[in-house]
């Protein structure tokens, strides 16, 4: 695919249509305009790369690339002249690139701008190295490039001497990681909860963790949506509120977890003389198991299993008669997310 290259002067341009095929006109074109430069010339050059152009070569690779055509470095810092470069994306399609040359003045001398329809970089790169070696040694298109050193097959290994058979060297002890590093992270999720109230009810939990290496310590409250029961022609309402200590040891994607609860159960009725809401307490200790899901970046998720022994028994009582009382044992379930920081 050929590129298209113009070339200007501060007094007047001319255009021209220019690939790697007419090197050799394109040599010509810059020997009637280039200076009269010495043997081994040097300049100072400026290099940019453009929006679109960031996997083009750096500065770095394409002054390797023109030194390996000229077959010496020409680029010194305190140099008279200077070279501008730049690639960029065109303004229709495809990259364009520039060539300024600049006097000891900062007066331009000439100027180059070659453009290609393709966008991988490899034409506008190898063109625009042409050009700048061009620049500095017009007669650089005629010298034949280095050739690459001859690649030498590597001479098959030698076998090696036989060692006598030594006693077995003990691993060495696995270095501890003393660098403790503090993972803050947060959670909202939603479960059932089943003994702790005389129905099944469900909740919403929000919760805070700091880890330190395989351990973490947080803090998780639970708001329990009001669950309702009938009692003959007794109906109860209750609603369970509570916060939780949560000491926990990590291993893989699995943790165990110490709980440690406290919060308030309400009960309300209707159907019963005298009837007033309640508020009890409730403090509860207990285990928990979690197990993370694989979620990618800083998000993760997270299903818990909790079992709760009541530490304070509370029964529900009509007419003189338990009609229940907490269990020894309940528990509850849930999904919860949340993000790392």
């Amino acid at each position: 695919m050929p590129c298209v290259a113009s070339e200007s002067a501060p007094s007047s341009g001319t255009s021209a249509i220019c690939s790697h095929r007419y090197a050799t006109a394109l040599a010509a074109s810059l020997c009637v305009a280039a200076l009269a430069w010495a043997d081994n010339a040097t300049v100072r050059m400026e290099y940019q790369r453009g929006g679109g152009a960031e996997a083009c070569p750096d500065e770095q690779s394409l002054r390797d690339r023109v030194t390996a055509r000229l077959g010496y470095d020409p680029f010194r810092a305190a140099a008279p002249l200077h070279l501008r470069l730049s690639i960029a994306r065109a303004a229709a399609a495809g990259l364009v690139g520039r060539l300024e040359v600049l006097g000891a003045a900062g007066e331009t001398l000439r100027q180059r701008e070659i453009s290609s329809e393709k966008t991988d970089c490899v034409e506008i790169a190898e063109a625009l190295t042409l050009a700048t070696s061009l620049a500095i040694d017009p007669f650089s298109v005629n010298r034949p490039r280095p050739a690459e050193p001859e690649r030498v097959a590597p001479s098959p290994p030698q076998p090696a001497p036989v060692a006598p058979a030594l006693a077995p060297v003990p691993p060495p002890a696995p270095v501890e990681d003393r660098h403790l590093a503090l993972t803050p992270e947060v959670s909202v999720g939603v479960g059932l909860a089943f003994g702790l109230e005389p129905q099944v009810s469900v909740g919403f939990l929000a919760g805070a963790r700091l880890k330190i290496s395989r351990f973490s310590i947080g803090l998780e409250g639970r708001l329990g949506l009001p669950s309702q029961v009938t009692f003959q022609a007794a109906s109860v309402s209750s609603s369970l509120l509570f916060a939780s200590v949560l000491p926990c040891f990590h291993l893989g994607p699995l943790a165990g977890c110490a709980l440690l609860s406290g919060g308030a159960l309400r009960v309300s009725s209707r159907g019963l003389e005298n009837a007033e809401p309640k508020t009890t307490p409730f403090l509860a200790a207990g285990a928990r198991l979690e197990l993370s899901l694989p979620v990618e970046s800083r998000f993760f998720g997270r299903l818990t299993a909790d079992l709760l022994g009541p530490l304070i028994r509370t029964s529900f009582v009509v007419d003189g008669q338990i009609k229940w009382s907490s269990p020894p044992v309940g528990g509850a379930v849930a999904l919860v997310g949340g993000v790392r920081f």
